[in-house]
This record gives structure tokens, sequence and C-alpha cells, in this order.
């Protein structure tokens, strides 16, 4: 699994650059800074419908508003867990904005699929591509 984020990430730094749509970083400062807010607010804030802020998202960001949402959240647990080595699972479910535990286990095993604790100690490099800068998508 680490491999392949490494093959995507490389794949999607490669990409030429295009200056992104002003309702598109809208919509991705939003989710940046509240991972789990709905997307029909992030369309109703960026001034644009659902299904075009899904296809602007399609078409510069290569994957659904909700996915990166997923990612988003998941960088923050990652960040978490690697600055503060000695707290429980379930301190950084709430401290990331998970609802518990399990709902945080449950995203890891839905975007790396396996457990916190085996992803990030058996895969290092999936850890390391998690948490790289956020600015490529601008």
């Amino acid at each position: 699994m680490a491999a392949r984020v490494v093959a995507a990430n490389a794949y999607l730094c490669a990409q030429p650059r295009r200056t992104p749509d002003r309702r598109l970083t809208t919509a991705v400062s939003m989710i940046e800074a509240a991972p789990f807010t709905r997307i029909d607010d992030i369309a109703r804030n960026a001034a644009c419908g659902r299904r075009h802020l899904e296809r602007l998202f399609r078409e510069q960001v290569g994957l659904p508003p909700k996915t990166l949402g997923l990612i988003t959240q998941l960088q923050r647990a990652v960040r978490l867990r690697r600055t503060f080595e000695d707290w429980s699972w379930s301190r950084i479910a709430a401290e990331s904005g998970y609802y518990d535990q399990s709902h945080l286990i449950a995203a890891f095993r839905r975007i790396g699929g396996d457990a916190p604790s085996e992803l990030l100690r058996s895969q290092a490099e999936f850890s390391r591509a998690m948490v790289r800068d956020q600015g490529a998508i601008r």
C-alpha cells in the first residue's frame, strides 16, 4: 500500500501546475480547516453548486471533495501521533475530530487498508506521504 501512495504522490507532483479556480481554492481551504464539513455547505460558501464543485475537484484535484476531507482528517491524526507518541489512539481520535477511536480506525482502513498502528509501524512511507506539504493542491 505504501508504494502505491508514494507512486500516486509522485505522479501528481509531476503533473503541470494549473491556476486553480477561485471556487476550488475556497473549497480546499474549507476542507483543510474543517474536513467533516458537508459538501453542500462547502459548495454554497464557494459560490457554486454541489455538482459543479465535484466537477472542479475531478478535473483539477483528481478526487472528490469528500475524499480530500477524509485524507486531510487522517493527516491530522498522523501528525498528532508522530508529535505525541505517548497519546492513546482514543485521544488522537478526539483531538483530530473523529467521533471515537473506531471511527479513526475505520478511516485508516478505508484509506490505507490497515489499522493505524500497523500502518505506521510497518509502512513508514505511508506515514511520510500522508503528512507531506499540503500546499501542492493549491
